[in-house]
């Protein structure tokens, strides 16, 4: 009986483990453990999938890394930052699940005979629509050309003074020598950003004549490269996978900034989310008529749809088999509620751009007249308003009118900057602009403050006014840290006013970079 007992507890036990480890999933390499790069490397190869272990369970952090290797990583990188594109990729898929699985020639060889194509000695040039490249040793069978292609490509086009054969001159690219920290920094610095900040750091063997110096620079001052704890960077000296780990690690977070997620617009704060089918009117506080509770069906109707996709049979009954024809309907009735009604139909009634135009005349129309329209509507209307070519003059009054009669010093600051998205969307800056002369709100709303920093400082973007939408940005951002409610969510508002501040550093450098190629 006890032996029965104890292999059951053996069974519920293995059975524990089994589970645990489908549940965590993540591989841990045996010679990582201690290793100053351990959180990295396991960052790497489970989180971010761009490395890969060897069959052994080790990941050889102090082995060298070769240029092709290299290039597929950053390849992985850019593109799941949506960074590069496939443009370059070959019609046959490659299978490129090997990056890191080789650490030297003979290693990577091994690896062709079973995942990849070895690399030719005959002259091949590997082309990409128009894009070539013209290395001996490179031809389209090997494993990794279609990761290398276009990283090359990406840092021709978008690179002015250098290119990649500048960074592995001569005629052959050698794919399975070992990628040198030089190489391997020269190469990601195509994907980072310009910093924001100036450091004081510098290597004492890297030079200001050294050819790459303004580079180094700028991914120093980016905290991308540290160097040593000697102060020395050693350009020379082969990086190993560890710090090619930690070196794409900070890559691939920079690249976050070259999303173009930062100043693409006019800000307001959102407060519909929660309720998008609105009745557009008190309907609690009157007596309801046949057409009101026709109208009050109809809306609950498409608001199910909305969320379910369709209406169970049994709960048929409960709703309306066809409920735009039944707002169509009560419209041709005269229902006194324009605004709700148009609304629906506009966007569930599958009409024209000019119908819709013409009924969101007749909404405005009618929102003058009314005043029991509530700020969630009102925000809902102007947002649809925002979505089509209403003359400038009727919305700026519908606007006033919401202005006035809204309690909400919130929702106040919310139609200033709605008004301001309406002379955008007309290309009319100057007139919006004004709508940020006037100080910083007197506010410690940290979403109003916030929004109208960005507003000001998008508009001045736009105007190629860039050394005075920096400054906003960064006194702005100062600001945002002394409110009370920064610390709640500080990594957020620091990672939208960085991303600002170096969109703007970027559209200035290619503004002026303009200019003189002109």
């Amino acid at each position: 009986m006890r032996r029965i007992k104890a292999i059951s507890y053996i069974l519920v036990i293995a059975l524990f483990f089994v589970n645990c480890s489908i549940i965590i999933a993540d591989t841990f390499y045996l010679d990582v453990f201690g290793h100053w790069a351990e959180y990295t490397i396991l960052w790497a190869t489970n989180e971010a999938n761009l490395f890969n272990g060897y069959p052994d369970g080790t990941f050889r952090p102090d082995d060298y890394i070769t240029r092709a290797e290299y290039i597929a990583i950053l390849y992985r990188a850019a593109k799941e930052k949506k960074v590069i594109n496939d443009n370059a990729m070959t019609e046959n898929e490659i299978d490129y699940e090997v990056v890191g699985k080789g650490t030297d020639n003979t290693d990577v060889n091994k690896e062709s005979e079973e995942n990849k194509s070895i690399i030719t000695d005959n002259s091949t040039n590997v082309t990409s629509n128009k894009y070539t490249l013209h290395y001996e040793d490179l031809s389209s069978d090997f494993w990794a050309y279609k990761e290398i292609l276009p990283v090359a490509e990406f840092i021709d086009k978008y690179s002015v003074n250098l290119k990649f054969k500048d960074i592995f001159p001569g005629n052959k690219f050698e794919p399975n020598k070992y990628i040198t920290r030089e190489e391997a920094t020269i190469l990601s610095s195509f994907f980072t950003t310009l910093p924001i900040e100036e450091k004081t750091k510098e290597f004492t063997d890297i030079k200001p004549n050294y050819k790459y110096f303004n580079i180094i620079k700028k991914l120093v001052n980016n905290g991308i490269i540290e160097g040593y704890e000697d102060n020395t960077f050693r350009p020379y000296n082969n990086i190993t996978r560890s710090e090619a780990a930690t070196l794409i690690k900070r890559v691939y977070y920079d690249m976050d900034y070259l999303m173009n997620e930062y100043l693409n617009d006019i800000e307001f704060i959102d407060y519909t989310l929660d309720d998008n089918f609105s009745l557009f009117g008190n309907y609690s506080d009157k007596k309801l008529d046949d057409k009101d509770i026709l109208y009050k069906k109809a809306i609950s109707t498409l608001e199910y749809i909305s969320l379910m996709g369709y209406i169970p049979f049994e709960e048929q009954h409960l709703y309306l088999k066809e409920p735009i024809k039944v707002i169509r309907e009560l419209k041709k009735d005269s229902y006194y509620n324009v605004v709700g009604i148009n609304y629906y139909l506009i966007k569930f009634g599958n009409v024209s751009e000019e119908e819709k135009q013409k009924l969101l005349v007749e909404l405005l129309d009618n929102y003058q007249l009314r005043d029991d329209i509530d700020d969630n509507e009102s925000l809902l209307i102007f947002k649809e308003c925002l979505n089509h070519n209403i003359e400038v003059d009727k919305l700026m009054k519908n606007l006033d009118k919401w202005y006035i009669s809204t309690k909400e010093d919130m929702t106040k600051f919310n139609i200033q900057f709605i008004k301001s998205k309406v002379y955008v969307n007309k290309g009319y800056y100057e007139k919006a602009i004004k709508i940020y002369e006037q100080d910083l709100p007197n506010t410690d709303n940290i979403e109003i403050l916030k929004n109208f920093i960005m507003n000001k400082a998008y508009l001045q973007y736009k105007m190629n006014e860039f050394e005075n939408a920096e400054s906003v940005l960064r006194d702005g951002w100062e600001i945002i840290k002394a409110n009370k409610h920064y610390l709640l969510d500080k990594d957020k508002y620091d990672k939208e006013f960085i991303g600002a501040i170096k969109r703007v550093l970027m559209a200035q450098s290619e503004y002026y970079l303009k200019i003189i190629q002109h």
